[in-house]
């Protein structure tokens, strides 16, 4: 196609006669070919929102530490728990040797106020006071400080934001990196109005030299609705926010027989949906808060932004992401990590296309993939515990990488 030929086009054609003209596919070559590329016709509808935020608000802890400490933690916190409440009531009924103690003891256990004190004991509640909700208030308004700024640096403009919620339009192309900055921003480790930050630092937000606390350990999840410009926004909104609300209760991780639930980005494209968590490490950082164990948005920092780009720069083929099937039942039949690796290797050297891809960099893919190959996805679609649907992380980043692919 000659140069010239372009312009002709562009003054010859309206833009929906252009659409549907033979000569379209000769055009959008040529503008390829001079690094031009097209607009992508989907938009991303982001939604996001924190985690049992509300029972934390009343002053539950056990859905603020759900899936973070085990069963057998609890039952030592509940003896230990026992031990204090007879320990009490022995000092103060017997051991204080006072009648006037004994009966005022009495007269606070028979009266309606031990039930607010009985069901905080019971359901690991605190007393809520109002230093309570002004941290948990001042923390979110930090988040979304510099979400906002994330919003803007990624091209995109904030619908709704307030508490844990935000509501966002962005191009597909800069919706993954939001994610990562927007999670990781949430958790803390950011100066406010400083676009730097690292996901190993500390759950405190920076301002000048005073460092502010972050609501490091509840988690973040998020929708992410692909649609076409000429989708109604008002259905791709609803959509986004009945996802995101179902979809973070349904969905489960399991890891080394260690199950959470929630943190976790919820991608939608042409009714198909797919889950990555985004927090993969939680009980190790809530034990022993070690920065070097912090690995919020590894799956998609560390997996699903390598391959897409390899994608994207002809390193790897397409065909790596519809040619995952035919390997898909052979990773699941084996738990030797011997054999999966294997497998995993075959399939990804199958569909390399540059031999500058370098053996190191496939071996530390091969271990990622595999790590996340681990990790249980579990689907309840009720209560009942037999109606249930498990795959794995890795399938999950897979289908992932297909949306990514499909609206570029």
């Amino acid at each position: 196609m000659k140069d010239e030929k372009l312009p002709n086009l562009i003054v010859k054609y309206s833009p929906e006669e252009l659409w549907f003209n033979p000569e379209k596919p000769e055009c959008e070559k040529f503008l390829k070919e001079n690094w031009l590329k097209i607009p992508s016709p989907y938009i991303a509808i982001v939604r996001a929102d924190g985690d049992y935020l509300g029972d934390l608000l009343e002053g539950k802890l056990t859905p603020y530490f759900s899936g973070v400490i085990d069963s057998n933690e609890y039952e030592d916190i509940s003896q230990i728990r026992n031990k204090i409440d007879n320990f009490l009531k022995e000092y103060l009924i017997k051991s204080g040797g006072n009648e006037k103690i004994e009966n005022k003891v009495k007269e606070l256990l028979s009266s309606s106020n031990i039930n607010y004190f009985t069901q905080i004991l019971n359901e690991a509640k605190i007393i809520v006071t109002p230093a309570w909700h002004v941290a948990i208030s001042a923390a979110l308004n930090r988040s979304l400080i510099k979400e906002i700024e994330l919003v803007n640096k990624y091209d995109g403009f904030v619908i709704y934001a307030g508490g844990d919620d935000l509501l966002a339009f962005l191009p597909v192309s800069n919706v993954v990196d939001f994610i990562l900055e927007s999670r990781r921003a949430f958790y803390g480790g950011y100066e406010i109005g400083n676009q730097g930050g690292s996901s190993n630092a500390k759950p405190f937000y920076k301002l000048n030299e005073a460092e502010y606390p972050q609501l490091a350990v509840i988690g973040r999840s998020y929708s992410v609705v692909f649609g076409r410009y000429k989708d109604p926004l008002s259905l791709l909104t609803r959509m986004s926010y009945s996802i995101l609300e179902n979809g973070k209760e349904r969905i489960y991780f399991e890891k080394n027989g260690e199950r959470y639930k929630k943190d976790v980005a919820i991608f939608v494209y042409q009714g198909s949906i797919s889950y990555v968590p985004l927090f993969t490490n939680r009980i190790d950082i809530v034990k022993e808060m070690d920065n070097s164990k912090i690995n919020i948005g590894e799956v998609l920092e560390r997996a699903l932004k390598e391959i897409y780009n390899k994608i994207n720069s002809g390193d790897f083929s397409t065909s790596l992401l519809y040619d995952y099937y035919n390997y898909k039942d052979l990773i699941k039949s084996t738990n030797e990590d011997k054999y999966r690796r294997d497998i995993i290797k075959t399939w990804l050297s199958r569909n390399v296309k540059s031999k500058s891809l370098a053996k190191q960099y496939l071996d530390s893919l091969v271990e990622e993939l595999l790590n996340l190959s681990k990790i249980e996805t579990i689907d309840y679609y009720s209560s009942d515990e037999a109606n249930i649907e498990e795959d794995n992380a890795l399938t999950q980043l897979i289908l992932t990488l297909k949306f990514l692919i499909g609206v570029s």
